[in-house]
């Protein structure tokens, strides 16, 4: 699915993909294609291989392509070239395939929905991560154990120990989003890394699954600093939380309180109502600053506070 719909196949799944002797790629769909297609996404979500702004992107685009599809008097024909949209001859519809689409846009509606109650960060993430890195190391650990080794993904022992360590680490990894803005950007640094010394001319498979590791990374982390800009603020600045009357002294606890709440990885409704919640509170405390404190630390209180309240509101 990642690699196989893409935008010069309007973001239409192939019928089918020829691996053996060479890679072929059938460019044409179909109503149960599109279906599955679609569910795939959802399904990619749920086990933490795609962030929630991907999924919801490619079936968006993938949307967007149905609208412009020629049909019969509503239903979509049986077959379509993917690079034209043009309907194959010969042109019929197909109650199967029709009703197959009809049944997985329901099953997709339903996992949409549950969307609006669900964290920002799939719980699953890590585990996502992982399963991307297992798959070459499981390989490898079958053909050192397989009579015949003369073909198949082979990984030098440090290789091997570096996926076993970079698996381990995420396992141990809380599901917190102060661990996970500190986790990501490391791992898209070391597999970067090894990367570029494992070239996809050399190691060509392993290269592709360290690649796809990178862009799982790099997706999550965005979808993080999208829906959770706080996480990218840095550290406050000595004596920030006590500073300022008895009544902003309450104040900067309840925020406190609340930033420690939101690490938890909050739900999409508690991000929405920050506007109702934390920003009110944190204006509050913005306005009693230029009272509270010298000139000389205010400036440091007032960039913080401001921070926090500018990529709250965005």
């Amino acid at each position: 699915s990642e690699m196989c719909i893409r935008d010069s196949d309007n973001w239409l799944p192939p019928d089918n993909v020829q691996m053996n002797p060479g890679e072929v790629i059938a460019s044409r769909t179909s109503p149960t294609n599109i279906a599955m297609a679609l569910l795939a996404d959802l399904a990619a979500y749920d086990f933490g291989y795609i962030s929630e702004g991907c999924m919801l992107d490619r079936t968006q685009k993938t949307f967007g392509t149905m609208s412009k599809m020629e049909r019969y008097r509503g239903h979509l024909f049986n077959w379509y070239d993917t690079r034209t949209l043009t309907p194959l001859a010969p042109q019929y519809v197909s109650t199967v395939d029709s009703g197959n689409l009809v049944g997985q846009l329901f099953v997709l509606g339903s996992g949409l929905r549950e969307l609006t109650e669900s964290r920002i960060l799939p719980r699953s993430i890590c585990d996502g991560l992982a399963d991307t890195l297992g798959v070459p190391l499981e390989e490898t650990r079958v053909q050192t154990h397989s009579v015949s080794n003369e073909s198949g993904l082979r990984i030098d022992g440090n290789t091997m120990r570096w996926l076993e360590r970079q698996i381990e680490e995420l396992e141990r990894c809380p599901y917190q989003l102060g661990a996970l803005q500190t986790l990501l950007p490391r791992l898209i640094k070391d597999a970067t890394a090894v990367s570029i010394e494992k070239s996809a001319l050399s190691d060509p498979e392993l290269h592709w699954w360290i690649s796809a590791f990178i862009r799982a990374c790099t997706d999550h982390l965005q979808e993080l600093q999208r829906l959770a800009a706080w996480c990218v603020i840095p550290p406050p600045p000595p004596g920030l939380w006590d500073v300022g009357s008895p009544g902003q002294l309450q104040r900067l606890a309840e925020l406190r309180t609340q930033l420690a709440r939101l690490d938890a990885v909050p739900g999409l409704r508690e991000v929405a109502a920050l506007t109702q919640t934390s920003v009110p509170l944190i204006d509050a405390i913005c306005a009693e600053f230029p009272v509270a404190v010298s000139y000389t630390h205010l400036r440091a209180h007032e960039t913080k506070a401001n921070l926090v309240c500018r990529l709250l509101l965005e």
